[in-house]
């Protein structure tokens, strides 16, 4: 009788790894960092991190943007998020106290609408998921609530 070699093993031996087969498991709070911060553009600075039910929480966060982009801080960020051979599979992002500072002098947005900014907070949930197929991350769900 012959046997027919196991798909998983001889895709292993021929150093090939098919994502439904890759072991999903959390990233690590710098990860989760470094993706938010490839993601978005801004450099993120808070206080060492603390883990609460599987959830990077960053407390005072400030995410610095380039000249131009405004500056935001956040009272509380929350990150989760999961890999896949060390490709992102998903992200939950959780920002509490969220507030859009633009840079002074910035002229490309009307005096009004910066005023407003400085005074509006706002509470932000994100979750994206990898599609595969495009190799890229799609927001699954999100949630925006406006102070006042």
């Amino acid at each position: 009788m012959r046997r027919r070699p196991d798909l998983l093993a001889l895709s292993l031996a021929c150093g090939l790894a098919f994502p439904a087969f890759a072991e999903t498991v959390p990233m690590d709070c710098g990860g989760l960092v470094r993706m938010v911060e490839a993601a978005s553009g801004y450099g993120l600075s808070a206080p060492p991190a603390g883990d609460e039910g599987g959830w990077c929480v960053l407390d005072g966060a400030v995410l610095k943007g380039a000249a131009g982009r405004p500056d935001i801080s956040v009272k509380r960020l929350r990150l989760s998020g999961a890999e896949a051979d060390g490709v992102p599979v998903a992200l939950e992002i959780d920002l509490a106290g969220l507030k859009v500072t633009p840079k002074l002098g910035t002229r490309d947005v009307a005096e009004g609408l910066q005023s407003l900014m400085r005074l509006q907070t706002a509470d932000l949930r994100l979750s994206v998921n990898r599609n595969e197929a495009d190799d890229r991350l799609e927001l699954r769900s999100g949630r925006l609530a406006l102070s006042g």
